[in-house]
């Protein structure tokens, strides 16, 4: 489903009535709470964990000879989650491991690093950017995985980023919105039973094992 379709089949769920929305674009009214829904739900399945199999990249760039990387330097421009326990260096064709650690930790150290060659740690800033205990020279490679940070903008003919076969958990979180405005138990019982069965498919194939997102009230 698109999210037109998805926020038609909120209002068809509440039994409202109408038909609309008929565009996600310029609303007014209930075709604009729908549709206002339609995002929230949206965002807030988004936003159950940061490590979904479907935000999943990998990534690499060459060192410069300098020791902080920002997105321009590094080329890597929709990070949401780095997935720091997967970062190495590259260089003549043998990986090496870098071991991450904690920014309000590493600052206190980098006076003792070496001003370049091999690094063998790493971390982030709280602004984002990516420190090297030791200047990557240039022809040495940084690689890694992370987790994209989606857009959350929603169009008439775009589609949620995760498998459609999910697509209905957007419903159902739109539903419980939609009844607990309009103060229907039954409706939101309906919702949020629908929402839990899917979410528990969707967490137990779409996240790493062992692992579990926050719960939406």
């Amino acid at each position: 489903m698109n999210f037109l379709q998805i926020a038609q089949r909120i209002r068809q769920e509440m039994g409202t009535g109408g038909l609309g929305p008929s565009t996600l674009l310029a609303q007014f009214g209930e075709d604009k709470q729908y549709t206002d829904w339609t995002r929230e739900a949206y965002i807030d399945v988004l936003n159950y964990a940061r490590d979904w199999n479907f935000l999943w990249k990998e990534f690499q760039f060459v060192g410069n000879g300098g020791r902080e990387y920002n997105e321009a330097a590094h080329g890597v421009i929709d990070v949401g989650t780095w997935n720091v326990d997967t970062f190495y260096a590259l260089q003549n064709e043998a990986l090496y491991p870098l071991h991450f650690i904690p920014w309000d930790e590493f600052r206190l150290y980098q006076a003792s690093f070496m001003a370049n060659g091999l690094p063998a740690s790493f971390s982030v800033q709280p602004g984002g950017k990516l420190v090297f205990d030791a200047a990557p020279q240039v022809g040495v490679v940084i690689g890694g995985e992370y987790f994209i940070k989606p857009d959350t903008e929603i169009f008439a003919d775009g589609q949620p980023v995760f498998p459609e076969r999910y697509h209905m958990i957007v419903v159902w979180r739109g539903l419980m919105m939609a009844a607990a405005f309009y103060a229907e138990p039954d409706k939101y019982a309906h919702g949020e039973n629908m929402y839990t069965r899917l979410l528990a498919q969707m967490t137990a194939r779409e996240l790493p094992a062992m692992r579990q997102g926050r719960p939406l009230a």
